[in-house]
């Protein structure tokens, strides 16, 4: 190799000399080359002990210090062998990807949008869940109820009689108890039963969307752009058209920028003084932003993809030799950046050296380099803390993944689990590289994943049925209607248990918990089918657990079949279908055990 001096192009970014720079010196005539990227290069060619590697960095600059191209023009000046690498901030594209040979990434994936914060006083943000007249509405109503309540009750029922005060703060106390829930007072009429049901229904829905509101606001910033509007503005970095098209903004709406502080001066002025309602751009650049205007600004979202991966070093040596350095050196850096060895890439045969990562940080120049190779570094000393959480995440997923659902998944979601011989695709859940790995897509985007919300909203509405049937059978209680509440909550505890004891038979236990609690929770879809046939008629009821358990059993069977047991660590046919009917044949007995609103503990 010491015969070849490999020539290394190196491009400028002017707004972010963080990662690759290109200064010439006036007075000396002498050109500094520096950056995050260009450390890296170096620390990677000095790891290969074994071989002596000759470059030269070329800036593919002119003389007005502008680059000489595009970055895809930089590409076919490697690939018709101009410069035999280049090292910089360019991205890994399709298109690019059939002229050059790219290394591994060593930067976060994906691109990110960047918005201003909003800064408002959060002294009464327990109002803010529900609007003025929302609010007006909701206590008139709870007045409104307690009064029904007392017309009807009153003269039947002793606890709604006696002096005027005493009927007054009754009616005050009943309507507004109804709102934990805590009302004491039995109802005698089935008419003022029936409206205590339906109140406490509405009352469950308003609470529940309240807390999740408040919480959302606490807990989440929120952000609330049009941006397919004529009046809002996007922007981009420069010279990235090409990328930022394909995210389907209209070409009016976009706005080049340069630098961090273009970014900040057209967020800081908003679409409607000549400013951006948001900066869409890869989050290597994203976090360079916010490390200097992290006060005033924050990313609202982020999402992964394989297309556009921020890489350094384009490859495109010829001899075998030279292939070789290139597979090393993708392989060193690999492990430098603590994320293991590469996968069909040979290893070094000598160790590197002791103070690998003091010897790097100590050649960064900046200080953004220095915490970049030096998190690196903490990362890979640290890979005991990220085994352990690894293996938490196992069994314990992220529990925000379970919510991301639509109406349009609600609605297919809801026929597979009523009708699934009539489901025509297939079973297995769709895979996506995220982060460098596979992981499985949300809800919203795979009909097969499993989620919280059908089943949490079906128990809840199980409860409200169930209380209907109470009350229409005279036996509406809050204790009834509490001993109905743990009741399905043991029935979705043995669903869960049954499918995790099959899957533990399997050798396939590593499911994560939350998968099987909504596989299990699925049950409740067809309770509150049953449920209703009960309210209806008897036969009907009859008819219909018979339905919901046989369409429950079967969604079961073919969800575990290609989902849950395509993860066991073992496998065994004949166990395999034993198991397989046992949990079919299990949802008889206990959709029967459920479906009996009867009031009592058993049948």
């Amino acid at each position: 190799m010491s015969g070849k001096m490999l020539r290394i192009a190196v491009p400028r970014n002017v707004g972010f000399p963080e990662l690759v720079n290109v200064d010439r010196n006036l007075q000396t005539n002498e050109t500094i080359i520096s950056g995050f990227c260009i450390d890296v290069f170096k620390t990677v060619i000095a790891m290969l002990e074994d071989y002596e590697v000759d470059y030269e960095f070329i800036p593919f600059v002119n003389a007005n210090g502008e680059n000489k191209g595009s970055y895809n023009e930089l590409i076919d000046h490697i690939y018709l062998q101009d410069y035999d690498a280049a090292v910089g901030d360019i991205s890994i594209t399709e298109n690019r990807s059939l002229y050059a040979d790219f290394t591994l990434p060593y930067s976060d994936l994906g691109v990110g949008m960047v918005a201003r914060k909003e800064r408002k006083n959060r002294m009464w943000i327990f109002l803010e869940p529900l609007t003025t007249d929302l609010w007006l509405s909701s206590a008139s109503f709870f007045i409104l109820t307690g009064i029904v309540i007392w017309l009807i009750e009153h003269p039947i029922n002793n606890e709604f009689q006696g002096s005027i005060s005493q009927q007054i703060g009754t009616i005050f106390w009943f309507s507004f108890s109804t709102l934990v829930f805590a009302h004491r007072e039995k109802s005698i009429s089935n008419l003022s039963r029936f409206v205590v049901i339906v109140w406490v229904f509405v009352v469950l829905i308003l609470t529940s969307s309240y807390t999740a509101t408040l919480t959302s606001m606490i807990t989440v910033q929120q952000i609330n752009l049009q941006l397919n509007t004529k009046e809002s503005y996007i922007g981009y970095q420069r010279g990235s058209k090409d990328f930022i098209s394909n995210l389907n903004f209209k070409d009016t709406n976009l706005q080049p920028f340069t630098s961090p502080e273009d970014y900040a001066n057209a967020l800081s002025r908003g679409s409607k003084k000549g400013g951006v309602s948001a900066i869409v751009d890869e989050i290597p650049y994203i976090k360079i932003f916010l490390s200097k205007y992290s006060e005033d600004y924050y990313m609202v979202g982020s999402n992964s993809t394989t297309k556009k991966i921020d890489s350094v070093l384009k490859w495109n040596c010829k001899s075998s030799s030279q292939i070789e350095i290139k597979e090393r050196a993708a392989s060193e850096m690999h492990e430098t950046l603590g994320l293991g060895p590469q996968p069909g890439l040979p290893r070094p045969t000598s160790n590197p050296p002791s103070n690998l990562f003091g010897n790097a940080i100590y050649g960064a120049g900046s200080g953004l380099i220095r915490g970049g190779l030096g998190m690196y570094g903490e990362k890979f000393f640290g890979s005991g803390s990220d085994y352990v959480q690894s293996n938490i995440s196992k069994y314990f997923s992220d529990p925000q993944y379970y919510f991301q659902v639509s109406d349009h998944y609600v609605r297919n979601k809801l026929k597979v689990i009523l009708f699934p011989f009539l489901h025509r695709g297939h079973w297995t859940r769709i895979t996506e590289p995220v982060g460098g790995r596979l992981s499985y897509k949300p809800p919203i985007n795979d009909i097969n994943a499993p989620d919280l919300y059908i089943p949490c909203m079906a128990f809840a509405t199980y409860l409200v049925l169930a209380g209907i049937s109470l009350g229409l059978s005279g036996k509406f209680s809050p204790e009834a209607l509490n001993w109905q509440f743990v009741k399905g909550l043991v029935g979705w505890f043995l669903e869960v248990m049954l499918l995790k004891v099959s899957l533990l038979s399997l050798g396939g236990g590593e499911a994560p918990l939350l998968d099987t609690v909504a596989y299990g929770g699925y049950t409740f879809t067809g309770m509150c089918v049953a449920v209703l046939g009960r309210i209806t008629l008897s036969y009907v009821y009859y008819l219909t657990v018979m339905w919901t358990c046989l369409c429950t059993g079967i969604f079961l069977v073919k969800t575990m079949k290609r989902t849950l047991f395509a993860e066991a660590r073992s496998y065994d046919s004949s166990m395999h279908h034993y198991l397989l009917l046992c949990v079919a044949f299990a949802q008889f007995p206990l959709s029967f055990w459920l479906s009996n609103t009867s009031g009592n503990w058993f049948f």
